[in-house]
This record gives structure tokens, sequence and C-alpha cells, in this order.
């Protein structure tokens, strides 16, 4: 099976990308992983209210999540993070991506 890791680097109030994402990847989230980069990672904040079905489908589909840290501290938002998430530094990321056969970059 090939595994694919999913980036999204715009914030979900801006493009419809995570939602073309989703709609593809929730279907087989064992085949998928998801990782938000830039200012994707606004999708991760727990405490929003536009967030909130979209983190309620991630916990529910137990698909991987990860939030570059280091994305997260440039928008002085590290300390908002829903708890779906895991976090990784830019090391991480690099492994992440060595760890899948393929990686698709969501615009």
């Amino acid at each position: 099976m090939t595994k694919t890791l999913h980036l999204i680097n715009k914030a979900p109030q801006h493009s419809s990308a995570l939602d073309e994402c989703l709609g593809l990847i929730l279907s087989d989230p064992q085949a998928h992983t998801l990782m938000l980069i830039e200012d994707g990672v606004y999708a991760a904040l727990g405490q929003a209210d536009t967030n909130q079905h979209f983190l309620q489908g991630l916990q529910q589909s137990k698909l991987p999540a990860y939030v570059l840290m280091e994305d997260l501290e440039a928008r002085g938002i590290s300390d908002k993070v829903s708890g779906v998430f895991s976090l990784v530094d830019y090391t991480g990321f690099v492994d992440l991506t060595l760890k899948f056969s393929k990686v698709q970059s969501w615009a």
C-alpha cells in the first residue's frame, strides 16, 4: 500500500485545499497522514469555532496529523494547538517526508 504525506500550507479561511484534501484522505486514513505547515497551521487552533468540525473529524477518523512547531511559533499560536495534532520540528518534518513513498502538496 502506498502511504502518502499530505502537506497543507494555506489557512482554511483562504483556501479550499484542506477541505479538498480531507475529502480524499478521510476515506482511507490508514493510507494517509496530514501535515500542516506555513499558514496551514491555523487549522490546528483548538479554540477557533471555525475549526471544531474539522478537528472532530480528525479525531474520529484517527488520521495521523502533524503540525510544524516553528510555523506555530512564528505566528505566536503554539499554545493554542488542538491535542489532535502531534508537534514536529524541522528535523521531524524531514523524517516524515522520508518515511512516506509519496508527498502531496496541496495549494
